[in-house]
C-alpha cells in the first residue's frame, strides 16, 4: 500500500519521543512484550522490547528497569520478585558482560535462575531445540 511504510514510521518515531517524555515526566515505563499475543516469544520480545527502549532515549538502566524492578513494582510484587535481595524470589539471569555497558549481552546468558533452580545454557539451548 503506497505511503503505508512512511506512515508507520511516522507514527513509530511519535512513539519513541512519547516513550522518552513519559519517562523523563517520571511516568514508570513498564515493559510488557511478553505478554500473551500473536508472534510474540517471551523472553526474545523482552529482550528487543528493552533494546528499543533504550533506542527510544531511556537510559539502559531505566530500560533494564522497565523489565525488572518497575515491572514488578507495578504487578504489586515488589517485595517478591524484581529485584537481587535477601528473601526475594531467586529468579535471575546470569550474564558473562555488563548490559549497562551493552544490552546485547541479554542475548548470551550464562544461565537463568528461575524459582531458586539453576539452568545452565546448554539446557537452555537444549530445552529450545525439544520444541
Amino acid at each position: 500500500i503506497p505511503g503505508a511504510l512512511a506512515k508507520f514510521q511516522r507514527q513509530f518515531a511519535w512513539m519513541q519521543r512519547l516513550t522518552k517524555a513519559l519517562a523523563d515526566a517520571g511516568v514508570s515505563v513498564i515493559a510488557g512484550t511478553d505478554a500473551s499475543g500473536a508472534m510474540v516469544l517471551p523472553g526474545f520480545s523482552l529482550q528487543e522490547e528493552i533494546e528499543l527502549l533504550h533506542a527510544a532515549g531511556l537510559s539502559r538502566a531505566q530500560a533494564l528497569s522497565a523489565a525488572t524492578r518497575d515491572a514488578a513494582a507495578c504487578m504489586g510484587g515488589e517485595r517478591e520478585f524484581g529485584t537481587i535481595r535477601v528473601g526475594m524470589r531467586a529468579d535471575l539471569l546470569l550474564l558473562a558482560s555488563n548490559p549497562l555497558e551493552h544490552l546485547s549481552a541479554l542475548a548470551a546468558p550464562v544461565g537463568v535462575m528461575a524459582r531458586g533452580r539453576w539452568l545452565p545454557a546448554a539446557q537452555l539451548r537444549n530445552q529450545l531445540r525439544a520444541r
